[in-house]
């Protein structure tokens, strides 16, 4: 099973995201690390700089909305959208495992 560990998970603050040179988002949400692929599954766009609202990211390129927890679809206005890979993520004091199972 590979992983990805990530040394000192506490400097990520609440609502702070962390692009990790695989393609991945890594964001702390109500206290709760999540990470997610960092690319828009509408165009592909990063979501790096999106805004985080309610339980998801929102992409600034087209307003999509995607949830944390799942990577579904919380908000539409474009048809072809595909949904975001999440991957688990583990934290302990010291580091935190990325599952990329």
């Amino acid at each position: 099973m590979a992983q990805i560990r990530v040394a000192n998970p506490a400097s990520i603050g609440e609502g702070e995201l962390q692009v990790l040179a695989e393609g991945l988002l890594l964001l702390r949400y109500q206290g709760q690390l999540h990470c997610i692929e960092n690319k828009c599954g509408h165009f592909g766009v990063p979501l790096a700089d999106g805004e985080l609202r309610d339980g998801a990211i929102v992409c600034r390129h087209h307003g999509i909305s995607f949830c944390l927890s799942s990577g579904e679809v919380v908000n539409r206005p474009w048809e072809n959208c595909d949904r975001l890979r999440v991957y688990p993520v583990s934290e302990s004091a010291d580091a935190a495992l990325i599952d990329l199972g």
